[in-house]
């Protein structure tokens, strides 16, 4: 058994045959006046093509479409093409050139033109194609396809009756390629090594994940088999609810919300019907980077977000790095017990100057919106008051600076169990909270979860640790404080059971996971438990037979 990584374009589970599509090889040196006839002659033909599509095709599908058409009815394309041309370049190197430099002036504009500078590339794949004359897969049995690069064209032609899922080394989750799969329900990966597979293999792709399993035993294509019989109908009900407005017992609104790391999941999140941002992971921000973002970088960022959801909150994390998010241009002194250490808001009241530069970014950026800031790793009251401290010096530089700002609501992450037995002390100064349970779970049970030596200890069903949860949601509620979860507990379809049972006011989730939710949460009741006097399997008996229940509503 053998798992590839990649990123989930598209959620669900399937499993079957993998086909390995490998493309031929373009030898297009044409040069002179025949690249010039090869080009006009190609592109009549994919014009041709596209436009007898046209009016079979989905508003998604059409926008591609007419995408396509606009550039290759842009003069300015065609004439720097042929100027490169006319520089003694063969066919394929000048419209890869040229692709290359339209695609630089879409990745300068906002995030969505940075998406569609893929689809720019996907144009090019397309011309070669008409050229050489390539024919699209023909799928004899139930397959994944498997590509270096599935064009977003090439999968509206493709023939769906056998096609299980796709794995594509290139694309994004905003991309066409990632939106159809998904209008179509097709699981997708993305980013995937596409070398380390042969072909002809059995597989099991889980886009909720973003793996692909090669050759997987007979226990793991059994539970994957459930997963997807059940999968199947989850998936098919929940794109109508992506619009849907949940509400708790008390009749309020239950928020559902997205967990993001940039501009771009946060489109993605809006499409997916979040209703907010319930953690904005900004340390993505500050990495695979020489230098750190500028204070008017993070601003535009964060506005954008921001200004996406409106009155929707959007609670935007300060820097969480230490333990094992180190950036690259930081030094990080050499700590024995990284987890221990200098991490979340213990390192931004010890860095402070980077931590006063996003402060102002966010003061900014708060303007018109519903933006909340929040600490990371916080232990006790003192660290708050800190904190704060530094919020004051940002206000005061931002009006020596004559800039406008806001002082946003301000929350802590409760990730120790510390914190939730502090709860009480922190009523005067958060105004809300939020459980990271991936932490939480680490410091509660003191293991690494991704330690196989003591994976036996990870138990996130325990009831005990079912207990600090909602010892921790009761404490808020008790001050009159809101409490949210934007661990990957929360996108756990039994957890999210418990969650809704015990009474939270948030579950933010991947944004691929957020219409399942709010399926469930259409047809979810309370599961009246008792901690105190459950064993683990008991529990979780409890959570699947509610669990079935609504699952059997859903289906009928």
């Amino acid at each position: 058994m053998k798992i590839i990584k990649g990123i989930s374009g598209s959620p669900g589970v399937t499993i079957g045959k993998v086909f390995l599509w490998i493309k031929k090889e373009k030898d297009l040196n044409y040069k002179g006046d025949e690249a010039k006839k090869i080009w006009r002659e190609a592109k009549e033909a994919l014009k041709e093509e596209l436009n007898n599509r046209l009016l079979d095709l989905s508003e998604t599908e059409r926008d591609l479409v007419n995408f396509y058409l606009l550039l290759l009815d842009d003069p300015t394309f065609e004439e720097f093409l042929f100027e490169k041309i006319d520089e003694g370049l063969d066919f394929k190197t000048a419209v890869e050139i040229t692709t290359e430099r339209f695609k630089k002036e879409f990745l300068n504009l906002d995030v969505y033109f940075k998406m569609r500078a893929q689809d720019i590339e996907a144009l090019k794949e397309e011309i070669f194609r008409v050229v050489v004359g390539e024919s699209y897969p023909s799928l004899e049995e139930p397959s994944i396809l498997v590509s270096k690069e599935v064009t977003p064209w090439q999968l509206i032609n493709i023939p769906k009756d056998k096609l299980l899922g796709i794995v594509s080394e290139k694309g994004g989750v905003l991309s066409h390629l990632s939106i159809i799969a998904r209008n179509l329900n097709l699981p997708l990966l993305i980013g995937a090594n596409v070398l380390e597979i042969k072909g002809g293999e059995l597989a099991i792709l889980d886009g909720e994940k973003g793996i692909l399993i090669l050759d997987p035993s007979s226990q793991e294509v059994e539970k994957y088999q459930r997963l997807y019989e059940r999968y199947k109908i989850l998936q098919k009900k929940a794109i109508e609810f992506k619009n849907y407005v949940p509400k708790k017992e008390n009749g309020e609104k239950f928020f559902i919300s997205g967990n993001i790391g940039n501009l771009e999941d946060a489109f993605l999140a809006l499409e997916q019907g979040a209703m907010g941002i319930g953690l904005f992971r900004t340390e993505f921000l500050f990495l695979e980077r020489n230098d750190p973002p500028s204070e008017e970088e993070q601003y535009e960022i964060y506005k954008k977000v921001g200004d996406l959801f409106l009155n929707y909150p959007v609670i935007i994390r300060t820097l969480d790095i230490g333990g094992d998010k180190n950036v690259p241009y930081i030094q990080f002194e050499k700590e024995e017990n990284p987890f221990l250490g200098l991490r979340g808001i213990r390192w931004s009241l010890y860095e402070k100057v980077l931590f006063k530069t996003q402060l102002k970014a966010i003061l900014r950026a708060s303007i018109g919106n519903n933006i909340h800031m929040m600490f990371p790793m916080v232990d006790l009251v003192e660290e708050v008051i800190e904190a704060k401290k530094i919020v004051k010096e940002a206000v005061e530089e931002l009006e020596k600076e004559g800039k406008e700002y806001k002082i946003p609501p301000i929350g802590i992450m409760l990730e120790t169990p510390i914190s939730i037995l502090n709860i009480n002390r922190f009523a005067d100064f958060v105004d809300f909270f939020s459980l990271g349970t991936n932490d939480l779970f680490q410091y509660t049970f003191a293991v690494d979860r991704t330690n196989e030596k003591v994976s036996y200890l990870y138990r996130p069903y325990h009831p005990a640790f079912w207990d600090l949860i909602k010892e921790a949601i009761d404490s808020a509620h008790k001050i009159g404080k809101w409490i949210g979860i934007c661990g990957e507990l929360g996108g756990d379809l039994r957890a999210f059971l418990l969650l809704y049972s015990l009474g939270i006011d948030e579950v933010s989730v991947a944004p691929l996971r957020i219409p399942i939710l709010k399926l469930l949460s259409s047809k979810i009741a309370k599961v009246d438990v008792s901690f105190d006097s459950l064993q683990e399997d008991e529990l979780l008996e409890v959570l699947d037979k509610h669990y079935q229940k609504i699952m059997e509503e859903i289906g009928s």
